[in-house]
């Protein structure tokens, strides 16, 4: 049986962005409208190993909860079949600081490099 991941990259590559969509309880997106910054964190799941700390990221839509983090190449080189764990941080108009996922992380996969 095959792990399930929120994304899977191959080692160096940089697309597609990884994008997810806010919603609350209700499945009803989040609006973000006026939020002021959004910051990215990527750490290996072996030794909890920081790869990429509060890394910029944007909001695509704000009415519908839209956020994306576009990959640098250092993001994911020599990750070889790696798991990794991610989380966006997002700083509201109101300066309270909202964590996505809420609970745990975002599970993803970094495979072979073939070339």
């Amino acid at each position: 049986m095959s792990e399930i991941y929120d994304f899977e990259l191959k080692a160096g590559a940089t697309y597609p962005p990884l994008q997810i969509q806010l919603v609350n309880e209700n499945n009803s997106a989040v609006d973000l409208t006026g939020v002021k910054g959004i910051k990215f964190f990527l750490r290996s799941t072996i030794g909890q190993a920081m790869i990429t700390s509060a890394a910029t990221a944007t909001c695509t839509n704000s009415v519908l909860g839209y956020l994306q983090y576009t990959w640098k190449k250092a993001d994911t080189s020599g990750l070889d079949n790696t798991i990794v764990e991610a989380t966006f941080r997002a700083t509201l108009s109101n300066n309270s600081i909202m964590k996505v996922p809420e609970n745990g992380y975002l599970k993803g996969y970094i495979g072979d490099a073939l070339s």
